[in-house]
């Protein structure tokens, strides 16, 4: 009977350092990624796209909180995510007639 204790025993001590192992390897992964978004961030092409979709996306969440209405976010998210390209061409089409500005030709 007292072998099956220390085979219990035994086997408890592997899980315990498999266990630290695992949160320990967890760590060193996250500590490495965090390493990693970080030199990602001095990259001004990918700096400048999340600034812009953290602009965009907070700001529809924000104005979605001041009038306090959040359960349109839920509702209505997906539609917002197909029609903000669309709008914006359309924005550009309008901007790009408005300032339009024939040729003049010298006679």
């Amino acid at each position: 009977m007292r072998w099956l204790y220390r085979v219990s025993r035994g086997t408890a001590y592997v899980g315990w350092v498999a266990r630290r192992w695992k949160v320990g390897s967890a760590i060193m992964s996250l500590v490495d990624k965090l390493i990693f978004s970080i030199r990602l961030l001095h990259n001004k092409t990918f700096r400048d796209i999340a600034i812009s979709l953290l602009a965009t996306y907070g700001l529809y969440f924000f104005g979605s909180l001041i009038h306090f209405e959040p359960w349109h976010l839920v509702t209505s998210f997906v539609q917002y995510l197909f029609f903000l390209p669309s709008c914006k061409s359309l924005l550009r089409i309008s901007n790009a007639l408005t300032h339009f500005r024939p040729r003049r030709e010298h006679s």
